[in-house]
This record gives C-alpha cells, sequence and structure tokens, in this order.
C-alpha cells in the first residue's frame, strides 16, 4: 500500500502523464546483412553524409577512438576502437554522445590536444561570432571522459592593440596543428574578408612561457606560404610565388600575379594540415567547393618560413586520386591501428553512399604514401541508404514477419542528382527476434517515376483485396496511389495506378499514414508538411472504393505545431498507433525531436495532449530541411509498439517498447529516494535514506545518459542538489549510488 500511495503521490504531481504510455528503449543487437549475406557490424548507427573525422581516446583505454561531426544535420557519432587490426575496429557507441560539448547548428566540430597532455581537446564553430570556441578534455578516472569550455571568449589573436577573433565560418574550416615545430599548437585558416590567401596564427605559448598549454596567438603571416587561391569562380586556377603585395588572380590570363598550379577557389574551402615528405615543413590538403578532387600544395619553404612551390591538384596523383562530388573535407589520422596516420577524404555535399574514402598509409608516419582502399568508409558497415531514409513496418511476402521499407533519397552522379527510392529489408529473423538482409536498392522500381525527394511511404488495404498498397508521399507535397495486385498470401506486387491521388496537395513534404483515425472501419489520411502541421483526410468512400477530399477535413490536426525557434518551417512526421485501446500518436520534425500525445480519440477538432518528449535533438538538429521520420510497428510480437527512426544522414535506428523507462520491469527502491520537486524545472534534490551519495544518472525514456553527476564521497552526501535546467522536458530514470549499490527513481522535467 505504501508503494502504492507514493505511485499515485508521484502521477498526481504530474498530470498531463496519467495517460498510460509506452516507453522506448535500444533492443538487444538485430542482425543486419547487406545483400551479399556480410553482416553488418554498426548496422543501427544511422548513417554518415558529410563527415568531419577526429581521432580522441574516448574512453580511457589508450586506444583512439572516432568523433564524427557530420555537417548534414549536426549529427555526431562516436565510435569505440577495439585495438584489433585493420578498419574494422571501430564499434558504434552512442553512449558517449552527450560527453562531448554541444555544437551550434550550421557549425564544425574536430579533436585536437592542444596543451600535451596525451588527451584531445575539442574545437567547435560558434557560428554566431564566426569564431573558436575551445574545450579541454579533463577525463579521469572517476569521471571519465569531461570537457570544460576554456573560457567563455573566443580563440583570439593579439597581434594588434585590441584582440580579434581568429575567422572561421561554417564554409571556411581551419586546421589545427604544429606549423613552426615548436611544440604547441597553431592554426591556418582564411583571412577575413577571405582573399584567396591563407593567415598563419602563430602560438606563442611556448616562446612565453616554456609550456604548449597556452593559447596566445600572434599573425606571423597573412600570406602563408606566398599562394593564393582564385577568388570566386571555380573556373578559374589558384597560384603560387603570389606574395602578399600580389593581388589574387580573377582569371588565369589577367595577368595579375603567380604562377597557376591548380583549379580552385576561396569561395568554400577546407584545408588540412600534413607534412607530406618527412622535412618537417607542412604541406597542405585543401578542398573546394566545385571540385571533386583534393588538393595538395607542396611546401618546399623551411617550418619557419613556408614557400609552397608545386602542387598535385588531383592529390594523390600517385594512386587512385581522390573524386568525390565536391568540397572534400580531409582527416590525418591512424584509422587501421598500424601506428602510421592514415588519410580519410570525405564528401561536403551530395555524395552519401561513396563519400568516405580510406587510403592507407602504406609507408611511414614521417613520409606517408596513401593507397585507396575503399570508398564507403563505416558507411558500408551500416543501414546506408543514402539521405531523408523514412522507414516503415511492411510484410512484403506475407510469412507473418515484419519487413522493413526505406523511403530515401540517393546521389546519382550520372545525373547528377537525388533520386528517390526504396530500399527493400527482408525480415529472416523469428516472430520474436528478428534479423535483416538487404534484398532491394531500388523496390517497386521507384526511381522510374522521378519522385521529389524527400518522398515518404505508407500502407494498408485501400480496395478490400486483402492486401496491403502503398501510399507515396514527395516533396512537391502531393500523394501517389500504387496497387497491390499480388492478393491475400503473396508477395506483394506494387504498381503505380493513380499519381497525384485524388488532387492531393499540402504544400511541400508531404509525409502520409494510412490510419483509420475515427474508428468507422475505413482507413483514413493523415499528412505531415513542411509547415510543420497535420492534414487529415477522411475516407468518405467504401471499404472497397476509398473516397478522399482534396481539401483537408481538418487542417492542423490536434493543433499540433511542430515549428522551434522562430522557424517558420517543421517537416512534420505522423505516426498514430493503438495502445491499450485507444489512439496515441508520435510525431517528429527537422529539429531531431520526437513527441508523444494522447486524448485524441472524439477529439479530432480538438487539441491533443502532448505526455512526453521521446526525444530533444536526439538525432541532429537542422537549421533548415527536413530531418527525422517516425514510424513504428510491433515487431517482437511482444504486444507493444516499437519505434522506427528514419535519419536525414541515411540510417534507421529502432526502438523497442516497453511498459516502463529503460528497460527496468519495477522500480522497487523508489521509496528509498527522497526527490524534490518534483515535477522539476530548474533545480532538483536527491535524497537517499540509506546510504552516501557518489554517483547520480539520469536517463531519457530511451535510456540514454542526459546527466551524470559524480560526488566526491563524504559520509554526509545524503542529499544532493542538481541543476538540470538544460533538460528538455519529460520523463526521466534517476538512478543514485554509492559504487556499491543504486537506487532509482521517476522524475519528471517540466518547462
Amino acid at each position: 500500500m505504501k508503494k502504492l500511495l507514493l505511485y499515485t503521490a508521484l502521477f498526481f504531481a504530474a498530470p498531463f502523464l496519467q495517460a498510460q504510455q509506452l516507453y522506448f528503449s535500444p533492443p538487444p543487437p538485430i542482425p543486419l546483412r547487406d545483400m551479399a549475406g556480410a553482416l553488418q557490424q554498426n548496422a543501427w548507427a544511422g548513417g554518415i553524409n558529410f563527415p568531419l573525422w577526429s581521432a580522441i581516446d574516448i574512453n580511457g583505454d589508450g586506444l583512439k577512438d572516432l568523433y564524427m561531426y557530420d555537417k548534414t544535420n549536426d549529427r555526431v557519432l562516436t565510435f569505440l576502437n577495439d585495438g584489433s587490426a585493420g578498419i574494422h575496429a571501430y564499434h558504434y557507441a552512442p553512449e558517449y554522445i552527450r560527453r562531448f560539448p554541444k555544437v551550434l547548428a550550421d557549425s564544425w566540430a574536430m579533436c585536437y590536444d592542444y596543451n600535451c597532455d596525451g588527451k584531445e581537446d575539442f574545437f567547435a564553430l560558434d557560428s554566431v561570432h564566426s569564431g573558436i570556441e575551445v574545450w579541454r578534455n579533463d577525463f579521469t578516472i572517476p569521471t571519465g571522459l569531461k570537457f570544460t569550455r576554456v573560457s567563455r571568449e573566443l580563440l583570439e589573436d593579439w597581434s594588434g592593440p585590441q584582440p580579434i577573433n581568429i575567422y572561421a565560418t561554417s564554409i571556411y574550416v581551419p586546421t589545427l596543428g604544429d606549423v613552426d615545430n615548436d611544440n604547441d599548437m597553431d592554426i591556418i585558416c582564411f583571412n577575413n574578408p577571405a582573399n584567396g590567401k591563407f593567415a598563419y596564427h602563430k602560438n606563442l605559448s611556448m616562446d612565453l612561457y616554456g609550456t604548449c598549454d597556452s593559447l596566445k596567438f600572434v599573425f606571423d603571416d597573412k600570406c602563408w606560404g606566398n599562394f593564393t587561391l582564385s577568388l570566386g569562380s571555380n573556373t578559374v586556377s589558384s597560384y603560387h610565388n603570389a606574395p602578399c603585395g600580389t593581388p589574387s588572380p580573377l582569371d588565369p590570363g589577367s595577368g595579375n600575379g603567380g604562377i597557376e598550379i591548380a583549379k580552385r577557389d576561396d569561395t568554400i574551402t577546407t584545408v588540412c594540415m600534413i607534412d607530406a615528405d618527412g622535412d618537417g615543413a607542412k604541406e597542405l590538403l585543401v578542398g573546394d567547393q566545385a571540385s571533386p578532387t583534393s588538393l595538395m600544395v607542396h611546401n618546399g619553404g623551411t617550418p619557419q618560413s613556408a614557400e609552397m612551390d608545386n602542387s598535385d591538384p588531383t592529390f594523390p596523383s600517385y594512386d587512385v586520386p581522390v573524386n568525390i562530388f565536391d568540397y572534400v573535407h580531409h582527416a590525418y589520422i591512424d584509422v587501421d591501428n598500424d601506428g602510421k596516420r592514415d588519410l580519410l577524404a570525405s564528401s561536403g555535399a551530395l555524395e552519401d553512399r561513396q563519400g568516405v574514402w580510406y587510403y592507407k598509409n602504406t609507408n611511414t608516419d614521417a613520409s606517408p604514401v596513401f593507397a585507396l582502399q575503399k570508398t564507403d568508409f563505416l558507411q558500408n558497415e551500416m543501414l546506408e541508404t543514402g539521405q531523408g531514409a523514412c522507414p516503415v513496418f511492411f510484410d512484403y511476402n506475407a510469412d507473418g514477419l515484419m519487413d522493413i521499407v526505406v523511403a530515401h533519397g540517393v546521389y546519382d552522379s550520372g545525373i547528377p542528382g537525388i533520386v528517390s527510392r526504396l530500399n527493400l529489408y527482408k525480415n529472416t529473423g523469428t516472430v520474436s527476434a528478428p534479423a535483416f538482409q538487404l534484398m532491394d536498392e531500388d523496390y517497386a522500381s521507384l526511381s522510374n517515376y522521378n519522385l521529389f525527394f524527400p518522398i515518404a511511404a505508407t500502407f494498408g488495404d485501400l480496395d478490400g483485396d486483402l492486401d496491403q498498397d502503398m501510399i507515396i508521399g514527395d516533396f512537391a507535397g502531393n500523394i501517389h496511389y500504387f496497387n497491390n495486385s499480388a492478393g491475400p498470401g503473396n508477395t506483394a506486387s506494387l504498381q503505380l495506378a493513380t499519381p497525384v491521388y485524388m488532387g492531393i496537395d499540402v504544400g511541400n513534404s508531404a509525409t502520409p499514414q494510412l490510419v483509420d483515425l475515427d474508428n468507422d472501419g475505413l482507413l483514413d489520411l493523415v499528412i505531415g508538411k513542411q509547415t510543420a502541421t497535420f492534414n487529415y483526410y477522411h475516407n468518405n468512400g467504401t471499404s472497397t472504393t476509398p473516397s478522399f477530399p482534396s481539401i483537408a477535413t481538418i487542417d492542423t490536426l490536434g493543433r499540433i505545431l511542430l515549428t522551434a525557434n522562430g522557424a517558420f518551417s517543421g517537416y512534420s512526421v505522423p505516426y498514430i498507433f493503438n495502445f491499450n485501446g485507444r489512439h496515441q500518436m508520435l510525431t517528429a520534425n527537422m529539429h531531431g525531436d520526437v513527441y508523444y500525445y494522447d486524448n485524441i480519440d472524439n477529439n479530432l477538432n480538438g487539441t491533443f495532449t502532448r505526455i512526453d518528449t521521446i526525444a530533444a535533438g536526439e538525432f541532429g538538429i537542422r537549421s533548415s530541411g527536413f530531418n527525422i521520420y517516425v514510424s513504428g510497428g510491433d515487431i517482437n510480437h511482444d504486444g507493444l509498439m516499437d519505434m522506427l527512426v528514419g535519419l536525414y544522414s541515411g540510417g534507421v535506428q529502432i526502438y523497442y517498447g516497453s511498459n516502463v523507462p529503460i528497460g527496468v520491469t519495477e522500480i522497487t527502491s523508489q521509496e528509498m529516494l527522497n526527490i524534490f520537486p518534483n515535477p522539476a524545472v530548474n533545480k532538483l534534490t536527491v535524497g537517499s535514506k540509506q546510504f552516501a551519495i557518489s554517483n547520480i544518472e539520469i536517463y531519457s525514456v530511451l535510456g540514454k545518459l542526459v546527466l551524470n553527476e559524480k560526488i566526491e564521497a563524504r559520509s554526509n552526501n545524503r542529499e544532493i542538489t542538481m541543476d538540470v535546467s538544460g533538460i528538455p522536458a519529460g520523463m526521466y530514470i534517476v538512478v543514485v549510488s554509492d559504487g556499491k549499490t543504486s537506487e532509482r527513481a521517476r522524475v519528471i522535467v517540466q518547462r
């Protein structure tokens, strides 16, 4: 009875949670195989589009793991290195993502050990102020990976009477390294305003203090290496032998400077520092917005006096040159655990499946020679469809197991452009233990119909013939009807029957779902769209002849608006399902959010109630454009709906449904903790009735660690107050420990 009263008190403290709901957590490993039958090691990592790579020891085992920042949607991936030889040593480890500082939208991030303590620190763009922020890596065994902001100020150059921010933007990515070989970290970046020449910011840490742990920069050279990129056009060339007094050339025939060496311009450019010939003088690898190749600019000078004297415009010309669509990013790190740094060349736009080229260093670390090994590093080990993955469960072969169809776009260099397709993944597992294999990368020959990307699919029996038909929504805002002519019990056969079905047009980015929303036995249509609301189209037909109005029955279903941060768009996605005899709803939007709604039945003209935030930016945050997709179904036949999340980076993630958060069958220790206020807003006090607290962890309903508080062990640590102002509203699990035993309780955060 006492426990029942505690539970009752908890839920009356948050009336919006009185509605019964599902919770979600990552499932046990679900096998996935490619078309050849090879098991994909990082199957559900979520895809990779346009990454920036860094090596960093994430878990303190002495091995360099991988941090990846994806510029597509400001998404982070972390991979742990198991130390084995070769490139299959990396394992997706999402539990470490939240350990890294959050990066502003439309930015970049990279890791570099600036203070020579053997731990890579964190550098990121402050896109608001066009500067670089720094976080020191303060890893310890008790606390694990932890970053501390070095200063609230951005990196500054102190050459003039007043310090100025070292210039960086989302399209001008600098390079960090020891230019002059004095053991501290220097920076090569771009002048402001951009003039085709590179600025060298020398770090005076060693000069002034005899240590490398400071960040004191001055302009050493505004025209480092005496070379320049052309201004403003990808049709002209870059030049060397072009000192500061030489104007940047506007075209090859202008006669205003230098010797032509390679086609590049300074419009959108990245650079990477590398000593390519072992003489101590640093070369530059340059990527350009409009060029598919890498430019290697050779330094014929010294570490103290750079002089770029020749170049390889199709590096490495001695092997297979880099040839990615454009805006190539470079990473010079050891990815195969042989002690020699290798080269990763990654696409910065469009190329989304063959966009990470791995070049093995076949010589020495001091004098590298690169040989191309593969063009899809890590991408080939995961479900990777390209861009804008929108997955749904669909039993295509009528065997009683739920398969997966993923609507998506993929870059086609032959067009060039993004082609809309469907990928089919067959469930080769059992009723309770799913497993999947890729069967078709153009299911239903969808690419023949030239539908505008992004697209989304939904399935249901519209014509009463006991098989599942398909509706496709496209970016133009239209939906298209594909009839399944297979009949009951047969493998689906889908053909386009009616384009621009029923004349429905929601504006832009139609994300449809077929669902009997009003419980009349007929499938209705709910369609999300770019403007972040939901249209409801009532089926006015019969079980064999559907009829939908061209104008929405309700154009703001549930009075839901999924915009955020003053945006005009939201790219809303609906998934309505039945739980315990009533309709509930998951929604997703371009901000990486998934919300949970109730109060739907008998309230279609009213306001649906948001009862939880399932994810708040968990899957990346874009400033504009389509981002994530949510759907679901009971994949393991436990009677609970499981959640499918499609990511803009081309991948898919699965979360199992549960009656309680993070797989906990019963929170028996609720009464051993004193937690208040509950709901909490900004501050949360946690008290233990049986032990001194040494650690407090807070988990989201997806089982992800959102806050970890280490407390110095003292006998009187029975009550700790924490700052939870940075946690989104929703239900959480608090796990309190003294290092030997733990207790847990539910807590609610409100905003």
